[in-house]
């Protein structure tokens, strides 16, 4: 089978570049795939969280992460599943990155309590039903060969941050 190549416009013009290449910092990488992007940190927190449907979950189970998620927030103690946490983990997301917890401060208790469940999680595995079709497929190709490496990453982020768990959002 050759190369199935396209054709790329830029501001330079015109070149044939092969499909398979995958476009990185202003430069093609030719056999280069999905699951070789470098890895970063905050992607890696998205796609763990979103590679489960917590919508699904939360919806048959008529789970309260808001009320759970609270309890970790007062340091109380906790005996979730592993649906459950997984749950917990994925409405944190959609609170920190889109709904009442976007204008929390990174290094705030909240960001806190979100990075080191990552860890909790990460090695969870998520039952078939629960899979968010695109997601999970998203994450297995990007990560699932990598973990050691996807853990280091966030656990670097997460070690270089000073946590205030008194920050005032912004």
């Amino acid at each position: 089978m050759g190369w199935r190549c396209v054709l790329e416009q830029s501001v330079n013009g015109s070149a044939w570049i092969p499909q398979s290449a995958r476009h990185v910092e202003n430069r093609y990488i030719i056999g280069m795939t999905e699951s070789d992007d470098p890895l970063n940190a905050d992607q890696i927190l998205i796609d763990t969280a979103l590679r489960f449907d917590g919508y699904k979950f939360i919806h048959e189970t008529d789970f309260d992460t808001h009320g759970e998620i609270e309890k970790r927030y007062d340091d109380q103690p906790t005996d979730w599943n592993d649906l459950q946490l997984m749950s917990i983990f994925f409405i944190l997301q959609r609170a920190l990155g889109k709904w009442s917890l976007v204008y929390e401060k990174r290094h705030g208790k909240y960001w806190r309590i979100f990075r080191e469940m990552f860890f909790e999680v990460i090695e969870l595995e998520v039952p078939r039903e629960y899979y968010h079709e695109e997601r999970y497929g998203t994450w297995h190709a990007r990560y699932a060969h990598r973990l050691s490496d996807v853990i280091q990453c966030v656990r670097d982020e997460h070690e270089s941050i000073e946590y205030d768990d008194y920050a005032e959002p912004h």
